[in-house]
C-alpha cells in the first residue's frame, strides 16, 4: 500500500501533473481517526494498557549507555563562547512565537498555542514544561491491534516547550549545516522528493545500459535510541556556543515521559536516549 503510494506521487511528479501530484499528498493525510483498542499484549482497560505502554517504553528510552554526568562535566567545566552575550532576547522570543502554530491541542498543562500567543507579556512557566505526553498511535494499515509492534508513539509537547525550542533552534541553526542528500525531516524537502530523485538517477543510468547498485538500510526505533551524549558532542564540534549546549544537557536529563491511553495517564518514567519524534530540536 505505501509503495503503490509513493509510486503513484512520483509518477505525477515526474510527468508534471502536479495538480494530480497535490490532490494525492492531500488525499494520503485525510485518513480519518482511528480506534483504540480494548487489548494490547497481555493488558485490558486504560489503566493497564498505559500501564502496559509505561513499561514498554521506559524500557526502549532508557537502552542506550550513555553517561550524562560526564556530559554535564564536559560541558559545563569548558569556557563559554561569548559570556557577556544574551541568547534569548524578548524579540527573539516574540520572533518565534509568531512561527508557533495556531493548533488548538496542547500538552499535559492544557495550554494552547493561542493561548501563549494572546495571553499577555507575563508568562509563569509550568512544571510540566518537562514532561512529555506519550501517545501510542496504530501503524496503517496494520490488522492485529492487540500488538506492540504494530503501534508507533507519538510525543505531545506543551505548547511552552515548543516555544523554548524554536527560540534555541534559531541560536544553533546557522551552525548546523545539512546535507543536501538528505531529505527526510528537513524543512523543504520530502521523502516522496527522495524517491524522485532516486528513480530519476536509476532512470538516467539505465539509459546508457549502466548497472545500478543500492544499499537500503532500515534503522529501527531509530528516533527512540539515539544516544543523547553523542548529539550534544556533535553539536559541540560545530562550535555552538556552550551555554544552549548546558541548557540541552539539562533538558534531557530532566525530561520525562508519561503515556496517555483513552483518557488515563500512567505515572511519568525519565528518558535516557532518543530524541522527539516532530519536535522542533
Amino acid at each position: 500500500m505505501e509503495s503503490s503510494r509513493t509510486l503513484a506521487l512520483t509518477s505525477s511528479l515526474g510527468s508534471l501533473n502536479l495538480l494530480a501530484f497535490w490532490k494525492k499528498v492531500a488525499s494520503s493525510k485525510s485518513a480519518g481517526p482511528q480506534k483504540m483498542s480494548n487489548r494490547v499484549g497481555s493488558a485490558t482497560g486504560p489503566k493497564d494498557i498505559a500501564e502496559l505502554w509505561s513499561g514498554h517504553y521506559s524500557v526502549v528510552f532508557s537502552s542506550v549507555a550513555s553517561d550524562p554526568k560526564a556530559a554535564r562535566a564536559r560541558f559545563f567545566f569548558k569556557p563559554w563562547t561569548d559570556p557577556v552575550k544574551q541568547l534569548i532576547t524578548a524579540e527573539s522570543v516574540a520572533l518565534s512565537l509568531s512561527g508557533l502554530s495556531g493548533s488548538k491541542s496542547g500538552g499535559l498543562d492544557g495550554v494552547t498555542a493561542n493561548h501563549i500567543k494572546y495571553g499577555g507579556q507575563s508568562l509563569i512557566f509550568p512544571d510540566s514544561i518537562t514532561e512529555v505526553c506519550l501517545v501510542p498511535i496504530p501503524k496503517p494499515n496494520v490488522d492485529d491491534m492487540a500488538s506492540l509492534s504494530n503501534y508507533r508513539p507519538i510525543p505531545l509537547a506543551v505548547n511552552i516547550t515548543k516555544l523554548f525550542e524554536k527560540c534555541l533552534y534559531s541560536l544553533i541553526s546557522p551552525q548546523i549545516d545539512s546535507s543536501h542528500y538528505r531529505f527526510g525531516f528537513k524543512e523543504g524537502s520530502s521523502t516522496e522528493f527522495c524517491v524522485f530523485i532516486l528513480k530519476s538517477v536509476v532512470q538516467h543510468f539505465w539509459l546508457f545500459s549502466s548497472h545500478v547498485f543500492a544499499c537500503f538500510v532500515d534503522a529501527k526505533a531509530a528516533f527512540d535510541r539515539v544516544n543523547l551524549e553523542k548529539i550534544l558532542d556533535q553539536i559541540d564540534t560545530k562550535g555552538v556556543d556552550r551555554r544552549i549546549i548546558g541548557t540541552l544537557q539539562y533538558w534531557f536529563e530532566v525530561e520525562r515521559y508519561k503515556i496517555k491511553w483513552s483518557g488515563y495517564f500512567s505515572e511519568s518514567f525519565p528518558v535516557l536516549n532518543g530524541v522527539r519524534q516532530g519536535g522542533v530540536l
